[in-house]
C-alpha cells in the first residue's frame, strides 16, 4: 500500500468491467475508512489490494461507513464514481509565496514562510493544518493534522497476557465542502500513523472512530 497511490476494483465476471466503472480510486479516498473495511471484510486495506480490491458495491459500501448490503451494480458504479468526483473536488489551500525568499507553503494555508518574512503582527501562533514542510531558515513552524483512530488491536504472548496495543490512524476526511473535516483533509488527503504500545500506562489512551489532533514540533 505505501508504494501506490491508487485502490483497486474488481471487475465482474468474465474479468469485465461495468459501464463506466473505474480500474482504481486514490487510495487516499479509501484510506480514512479502513476501520470499515476491516468490519465488512476483516482485513487491511493492504490485504484487500493485495487480493485484487473490492467491487463497487463492496467499495461504496465502505465509503459509506456501512456494513454490505446488495446493490444494482450499475447503481453501484455510479454511486462510486460520485463519491470519487466529490473527493476530487475538494477544495485545495492556495499556496501564498515569500515575495523575500519563495517558499511556497506548499498545501499549507499560511500566509507566511516559516522564517517569519512580513509582519510579525500577522504570524499565527497556531499550529498549520497540513503536511510537515521542510525546516526553513532559523525557524520553523509547528504543524497540526487532524487524524481518525480507525483501528484498534490488543495483541498477546502465547500465554495469551496482553504485551501491546496496536493502533492505526489515518487523515479525516469529510464530502461536506463545509465541514470542518473536509477543510483538514484538504490540507493532509492521506497518510497513515501506526503505533505498536507497550507501556500499560498507555493503554486505553485511544478509542476506535474518535478523532484526534496530531501535532509536530521539532525535537531540537
Amino acid at each position: 500500500m505505501s508504494t501506490t497511490s491508487t485502490f483497486p476494483v474488481l471487475t465482474g465476471l468474465g474479468n469485465k468491467p461495468l459501464p463506466g466503472q473505474p480500474k482504481t480510486v486514490p487510495l487516499s479516498l479509501v484510506q480514512p475508512h479502513e476501520a470499515q473495511a476491516q468490519r465488512n471484510h476483516g482485513q487491511s486495506l493492504r490485504r484487500l489490494a493485495e487480493r485484487g480490491g473490492l467491487s463497487p458495491t463492496e467499495l461504496v459500501a465502505v465509503l459509506e461507513d456501512r456494513p454490505w448490503r446488495r446493490m444494482d451494480p450499475a447503481a453501484a458504479v455510479a454511486r462510486l464514481n460520485e463519491l470519487v468526483q466529490q473527493f476530487q473536488a475538494r477544495p485545495v489551500s492556495a499556496a501564498h509565496p515569500c515575495p523575500e525568499c519563495g517558499w511556497d507553503g506548499n498545501l499549507l494555508d499560511i500566509p507566511l514562510c516559516p522564517v517569519g518574512h512580513g509582519e510579525p503582527s500577522s504570524r499565527s501562533t497556531e499550529p498549520a493544518p497540513g503536511g510537515f514542510p521542510a525546516p526553513h531558515g532559523e525557524h520553523t513552524m509547528n504543524i497540526r493534522a487532524k487524524f481518525c483512530c480507525n483501528n484498534l488491536a490488543e495483541r498477546n504472548d502465547t500465554a495469551g497476557t496482553k504485551v501491546a496495543e496496536e493502533v492505526y490512524f489515518a487523515p479525516v476526511y469529510s464530502a461536506d465542502p463545509n465541514s470542518e473535516n473536509a477543510k483538514w483533509s484538504a490540507a493532509t488527503p492521506g497518510g497513515q500513523l501506526h503505533m505498536y504500545i507497550s507501556n500499560p500506562d498507555a493503554w486505553g489512551a485511544f478509542e476506535q472512530g474518535k478523532e484526534y489532533f496530531l501535532d509536530f514540533t521539532p525535537a531540537g
